[in-house]
């Protein structure tokens, strides 16, 4: 005896309209248009002078802590933030390197160097003023967001993007991404300590990078589907 069953439902079918209005590239650009509101809606809450005040005495509450060991660390990262980031962005290209993934290569090299001038843009169009008082290094222009911070965000965040596509074992990629993130925090706390930014420019820093690097693998999806496809 011959059993026949119905035709299979393919209405989810990975082909459709529907699963393509929710593939990988889409989505990517979805988070990055959140994130952009998102530092949109900081950028008009901080214009409050009432929140920079409270801004300014969350900076002279930090820097109140006597304590030479924190004062060290936190000059000791604005010195050697650059190299130590370059570090992590060689580390992390070799991954593609050696996997001759040159595509990826050029990819991750375009993803950095729009770091530069998407946080010059970004202080020139928000004109914001750096934290009234006496900073412990020499710190110039407009404050939001904080470059420092906006770079390390940026490289950091791509590095995890590569730390995650690696064949390491998870709890190394863990372990990895903690340290990671780790340098972002210490650049942030670095930026405040020494009273070159206000908190909300480290949060607006986080905020861009994200949208940054969210718009960039929306990009780079949208053409590996279409290089896939021809």
């Amino acid at each position: 005896m011959q059993l026949d069953f119905p035709a299979a439902d393919r209405s989810l079918h990975p082909t459709t309209p529907w699963t393509w209005a929710l593939s990988t590239s889409k989505r990517f650009l979805i988070l990055s248009w959140i994130l952009a509101t998102s530092l949109l809606i900081l950028a008009a809450f901080v214009i409050n002078p009432s929140v920079e005040a409270q801004e300014l005495v969350l900076i002279k509450r930090l820097r109140s802590i006597d304590s030479a060991q924190l004062q060290g660390l936190m000059l000791a990262m604005h010195w050697i933030q650059t190299p130590l980031l370059v570090l992590v962005a060689l580390v992390a290209l070799a991954f593609p390197v050696v996997r001759r993934q040159w595509r990826l290569v050029g990819e991750s090299a375009a993803l950095l160097i729009g770091a530069a001038p998407l946080n010059f843009t970004l202080k020139t169009a928000f004109h914001r003023t750096r934290p009234a008082l006496e900073p412990l290094v020499s710190a110039h222009g407009f404050g939001f967001p904080s470059g420092h911070t906006l770079s390390a965000a940026i490289v950091v965040g791509w590095a995890l993007c590569m730390t995650l596509r690696s064949s390491l074992a998870w709890s190394l990629r863990l372990c990895l991404g903690f340290a990671l993130m780790g340098i972002v925090a210490l650049v942030g706390l670095s930026r405040m300590y020494l009273g070159a930014h206000y908190f909300s420019d480290i949060v607006a820093s986080c905020i861009v990078s994200a949208c940054w690097i969210s718009l960039c693998l929306a990009y780079c999806d949208t053409l590996r589907s279409r290089s896939s496809s021809a």
